[in-house]
């Protein structure tokens, strides 16, 4: 029986990661951390795959609160997001028992603290911008003219 539960588990995972969703039923808001905090699980989904697209390694922080999801289906793509992001795997057992999930996710949390309210890295991250041209070298000021005689 255990067996026959993992293999459905590995069996839905691979089909949400497949894109095997019917997407969000609210309106997508072109603020992340809206989408991630949304009443709608796949929202929330929908979220956390658009954020491992852009590589959005910033987010990692914001992407925790996603493990401790009433959802399982969240925490899982919570979890893949994570590992994706952080280029490796994650000690993380998201559908463990309630106690063992808050023990791991104290540790991820220890990795990756959110930053502070409105300070550095506490907006949502910016595309990259082409550096700005550097300033004209200044001209020489004429000299004094010298009249001939």
């Amino acid at each position: 029986m255990r067996k026959l539960n993992r293999v459905l588990h590995l069996g839905l995972a691979a089909a949400l990661l497949a894109g095997c969703t019917t997407g969000p039923h609210v309106a997508v808001s072109t603020d992340w951390r809206e989408n991630l905090k949304s009443t709608d699980p796949d929202l929330r989904v929908y979220a956390l795959r658009v954020l491992v697209e852009r590589g959005e390694k910033d987010a990692l922080p914001f992407l925790l609160d996603r493990l401790e999801d009433d959802e399982p289906q969240v925490r899982m793509f919570a979890f893949h997001a994570v590992c994706s992001l952080a280029g490796e795997p994650i000690r993380y057992t998201p559908y463990g028992s309630e106690a063992v999930r808050a023990a791991e996710l104290a540790e991820l949390r220890k990795r990756w603290p959110k930053p502070p309210t409105g300070g550095a890295g506490a907006t949502e991250p910016k595309p990259a911008q082409a550096p700005a041209p550097e300033p004209a070298a200044p001209t020489p000021a004429p000299g004094p003219t010298e009249t001939k005689q």
